[in-house]
């Protein structure tokens, strides 16, 4: 059982149907999330996870299962309405720019999609805090620990500590003295 009304709920479910390549399921979930939250940060990666997953497995899926996402997926804006992943993913930077969280859903979307530059693009998202909405410590260490264990650029995630430390001087996480 999970709380109907906490998105973090739909996000764990989402989660675990496309883990399980249960797509049905996960669009059922993923509907319901963005009828509580369209704005959330998390959901658009998961949006861009899931589409791009179903994309890739398309053949594999039953005719009437891949009717259904499709016809959902199209008529329905929230799930895009047709539009490409890339376009989805810069129409959402460019409607959240200041806000570090969603910067960093953008940042988990481009190396979803992949590419040659997707690292790079994701590392440039995210590195500038300066001016940004929703800079909190909790965001920072997502943002450090994204950069050191999903992009794996530990001088990135280097020089995002230490501007990080800036930030909050008094964070153990960012090399602040215990004492």
């Amino acid at each position: 059982t999970y709380c109907s009304k906490r998105v973090e709920s739909f996000v764990l479910a989402i989660e675990v149907y496309l883990r399980k390549e249960k797509y049905l399921l996960a669009l059922r979930h993923l509907k319901s999330a963005l009828a509580l939250s369209p704005n959330h940060p998390h959901l658009h990666t998961l949006l861009i996870t899931f589409l791009h997953k179903v994309a890739q497995t398309k053949d594999k899926l039953h005719p009437a299962a891949w009717a259904v996402i499709d016809s959902e997926c199209k008529n329905d804006g929230r799930l895009g309405g047709g539009a490409s992943l890339s376009d989805l993913v810069s129409k959402h930077l460019q409607s959240f720019s200041s806000s570090l969280t969603h910067r960093l859903a953008v940042a988990r979307s481009k190396l979803v999609l992949g590419g040659s530059s997707a690292a790079g693009e994701a590392i440039s998202l995210v590195c500038d805090i300066q001016g940004k909405e929703d800079v909190t410590l909790q965001t920072c260490v997502e943002v450090q620990q994204f950069l050191q264990n999903v992009v794996k650029n530990q001088e990135a995630a280097d020089k995002f500590k230490e501007s990080s430390h800036q930030r909050f001087p008094y964070a153990v996480y960012f090399g602040a003295s215990s004492c």
